[in-house]
């Protein structure tokens, strides 16, 4: 048979759901084993029955194991019959029929690997119009945390896309997984004879205490989701981000104290942040997380003075920053 032929026989077994008698359903597992077959699968077949039969196929279980991480060979036969599979499912079903997709990924345990992970946040983002709120939001759900090996730029990508008018849950959300602080290992670029040649530093997302930090999103990246979509509603988020914020200074002051890189009245906030009102944190990392802070505190202060008085005196955390 040559590929118009192999593609019309495909085309014909898809067009009815399954079951499949006997030798059909060899043929069509044997296309998923077939690089130049699976397109034709995944171009014709899109109906909730051939997704649930694959639901039954190890290539796509297999997009379910997060601890193949980001150490799968592009070039093995199953990497590529998987890829294939990501993209049909994201496609055809993650959005049209999000529900089913959702359930799909319920009954396989709700680990996803990064390629699919990266498949459905690369629609979620790029598709226009833009997915209802409510089907973002649940996706989102689905997504956070993500996975080993995932591309980093969807997160903060997401984050940019939330519509708060119709949902103020979903970006809080993205902010409170984007902004968890985390120690590193930095070589120390100024240093006295008697101190070590390694310091330690406070960032967002670091993944060890040894290496650089991957970042899920950058301070700029960061600055411009606050700047679009904190910034003007807060009207929306004051006083949902007030707990979320003191916990990430809380937590960055009690990472410097375990290395013991501050004091009771110091910390390496005060040098980076010597006038607070304006910001002068520049690309450090943390910055965006002050200066959102600060303006919260400014906002309540403006706009309902004694409940900012409540909120900073009630404050349980009396690092140097706060």
């Amino acid at each position: 048979m040559g590929t118009l032929d192999h593609e019309q026989r495909i085309k014909r077994i898809v067009s009815r759901p399954p079951p499949l008698d006997p030798q059909e359903g060899d043929y069509i597992r044997g296309v998923l084993q077939d690089r130049a077959k699976l397109q034709f699968f995944t171009r014709y077949a899109a109906s909730e029955e051939w997704l649930q039969w694959v639901e039954q196929q190890e290539d796509f279980r297999w997009l379910f194991r997060p601890e193949s991480g980001p150490n799968v060979d592009p070039e093995l036969p199953r990497t590529y019959i998987a890829a294939g599979l990501a993209s049909w499912f994201a496609e055809v079903f993650a959005l049209t029929v999000p529900d089913r997709a959702l359930l799909t990924v319920q009954k396989q345990g709700r680990q996803m690997q990064a390629m699919l992970w990266n498949e459905i946040a690369m629609r979620l983002v790029s598709r226009k119009p833009a997915p209802p709120p409510g089907v973002f939001a649940r996706w989102v759900g689905a997504l956070v945390p993500p996975p080993p090996g995932h591309t980093r730029t969807w997160l903060w990508r997401l984050l940019a896309r939330c519509d708060p008018s119709a949902d103020e849950a979903t970006p809080l959300t993205l902010f409170d997984h984007l902004t968890v602080p985390r120690l590193v290992l930095k070589q120390r670029l100024v240093r006295l004879d008697v101190e070590p040649s390694i310091d330690w530093d406070v960032v967002l997302r670091g993944p060890d205490l040894i290496s650089g930090p991957i970042r899920a999103a950058t301070s700029h990246e960061l600055a411009e989701a606050w700047k679009n979509i904190f910034a003007p509603n807060l009207h929306l988020f004051a006083e949902k981000l007030v707990p979320l914020l003191t916990s990430r200074l809380r937590q960055a002051h009690l990472l410097f104290r375990s290395v013991k890189k501050n004091y009771e009245l110091w910390d390496p906030f005060s040098i980076r942040y010597q006038n607070f009102e304006h910001g002068n944190g520049g690309f450090w990392d943390f910055a965006p997380i002050v200066d959102a802070a600060r303006d919260v505190i400014l906002w309540l202060l403006q706009k309902n003075h004694e409940r900012a008085e409540h909120i900073i005196g009630g404050l349980d955390f009396r690092g140097p920053i706060a």
